[in-house]
């Protein structure tokens, strides 16, 4: 598909097909990092759920739980 969702931030030229994925990237300019993960003793935090699960695949965590919060 047609890349029409642009990043508006200074000197980044990405473009993207969806505009969930443009609000994935915007997170590296902004460092927000809403999914953490849930396995105890953990301090995991991501900025989208697929990072999360590979997290989680790596080491083994139960699951795919995870809290989606603001930072």
């Amino acid at each position: 598909g047609e890349k029409t969702y642009e990043c508006n931030e200074p000197g980044c030229e990405r473009k993207y097909t969806s505009i969930s994925s443009l609000k994935v990237h915007r997170r590296i300019h902004t460092n927000e990092k809403p999914y953490k993960c849930a396995e105890l003793g953990c301090n995991g935090v991501f900025r989208s759920l697929y990072f999360l699960r590979l997290h989680c695949k790596k080491l083994n965590h139960n699951g795919y739980s995870y809290t989606k919060y603001n930072n």
